[in-house]
């Protein structure tokens, strides 16, 4: 059997189970199989070229691919136009509205999904993206993540200020800035409050909250409701999930508070359900849930939470209507319960010096 050197893509045990297929196939000549595998060998490599990846700084990773001429023949749009037909007549077809820009990951390869989106936003927008760059990245990282409909990517600067002394610890503070002088400046003020004692912190409060709205058809219904939400026997079930005064009357029921909790809680490891506040309104009832949800901002953690709360209160009053939020959380925007009750993570910190 031939020894040949193993290529980056092919493993040297790859090698020798191709060796013995092309000997079970007939091609005993060493040398003819030999010349079979690098040619294999040489076409998965220059196949294989390594991507650049943001955020990754191996050598592996950092080289850039040329960018194939040839389109597939096999990839083809749900339309039924094939990868081979101009980008002019695809962005014809989402200029008509016969394919949404939104969609286009899900009929082309992403970088050409994004390369077609600029071209439709150039031409809806009427302005040029030439200073965005686009190619060269992974938008699988993205796609259905983190990002949605995506024309390209920012590459910012990051600094370092420090050392910082907190809670008798000393800590760089890296910062994404194009503003000139501004680590610096900061630099200088953690300079300041580390030779003047540290800084020492403490957490007041942390805890994220959705507000759900109940609405029913009378006030008796509504207090009914609140009343039950205030019993604590309820809770634990509501922590696993979440008519109007009988519903108001129910969520004050403190034995209600552990049923709440149970199912509030099921919806996640991290969301920790730590009260339920309802507030009261003619037909309706707004129940503020307040719970920690670890190291996340976590409001889709908790809305989650909320509705499988909710899911358990409409059990309980199915004549009331629900809405996720009634606007009590209250979220993006001032709001004076916030600075009242608090909402997120409340926290202190005073120098030593």
């Amino acid at each position: 059997m031939s020894s040949i050197e193993a290529t980056q893509s092919t493993s040297n045990f790859a090698v020798d189970e191709l060796n013995q297929l092309l000997a079970d196939c007939g091609l005993s000549t060493n040398e003819n199989r030999q010349k079979l595998i690098e040619k294999l060998a040489n076409y998965f490599q220059s196949k294989g070229e390594p991507k650049f990846v943001v955020g990754d700084d191996s050598d592996s990773l950092r080289s850039i691919p040329d960018t194939p001429t040839g389109k597939s023949e096999t990839e083809t749009l749900e339309s039924g136009f094939d990868q081979e037909e101009e980008n002019a007549d695809l962005l014809r077809l989402m200029i008509d509205g016969k394919i949404k820009h939104r969609q286009l990951e899900t009929k082309v390869a992403h970088e050409r999904a994004v390369e077609l989106r600029r071209l439709y936003i150039e031409h809806e927008a009427k302005t040029q993206l030439t200073n965005l760059p686009y190619k060269n990245y992974d938008y699988h990282l993205v796609s259905g993540a983190c990002c949605e409909n995506p024309i390209g990517y920012m590459t910012i600067p990051v600094g370092c200020a420090g050392p910082l002394l907190i809670d008798n610890e000393l800590v760089y503070l890296p910062l994404a800035t194009t503003e000139g002088a501004l680590v610096a400046s900061i630099n200088r003020g953690c300079k300041v409050l580390t030779e003047s004692g540290g800084i020492k912190t403490a957490v007041l409060k942390d805890a994220m909250t959705r507000a759900p709205l109940i609405a029913f058809d009378d006030c008796e219904e509504a207090i009914r409701c609140y009343n039950w939400t205030q019993d604590p026997s309820n809770y634990p079930m509501l922590k696993e999930s979440e008519e109007a005064i009988r519903c108001y009357n129910w969520t004050q029921d403190p034995t209600n508070y552990p049923m709440l909790k149970e199912r509030f809680e099921s919806t996640s490891r991290f969301a920790k359900l730590q009260r339920i506040t309802p507030h009261y309104a003619a037909s309706c009832v707004y129940l503020r849930f307040e719970a920690s949800t670890g190291d996340a901002m976590g409001m889709n953690m908790i809305s989650k939470a909320s509705q499988a709360a909710m899911e358990l209160i409409h059990q309980k009053f199915p004549s009331g209507k629900i809405a996720l939020s009634g606007n009590l959380c209250i979220d993006k925007k001032a709001a004076a319960i916030n600075w009242i009750e608090g909402r997120d993570c409340a926290a202190t910190a005073e120098n030593n010096g």
